[in-house]
């Protein structure tokens, strides 16, 4: 069974530790720092500025960037991977 994800809580997560994330330049999507490959794309370049981490992370609670926003299932959580398309 899937759980809800709490955008505002994981906003704040990721505003509150930009370093432990980056984001896929192929899909976008934000990940942990640890992920290697992107798991929705297959990408291996990522970008790591904090700012933009926190930019991105911020828009996460906006209702517009909710409709597109796919939360990560639970294979993704058992990886420590945060899958959020952007």
């Amino acid at each position: 069974m899937k759980q809800q994800i709490d955008l505002e809580e994981l906003s704040e997560h990721i505003q509150e530790h930009p370093l432990n994330f980056k984001i896929c330049e192929g899909c976008f999507s934000l990940v942990y720092r640890s992920v290697g490959v992107c798991p929705f794309c297959s990408a291996y370049q990522f970008e790591c500025s904090s700012k933009k981490i926190i930019e991105i992370a911020k828009k996460l609670t906006d209702p517009e960037y909710q409709k597109t926003a796919i939360a990560f299932d639970s294979l993704h959580r058992e990886r420590g991977e945060v899958s959020l398309l952007i």
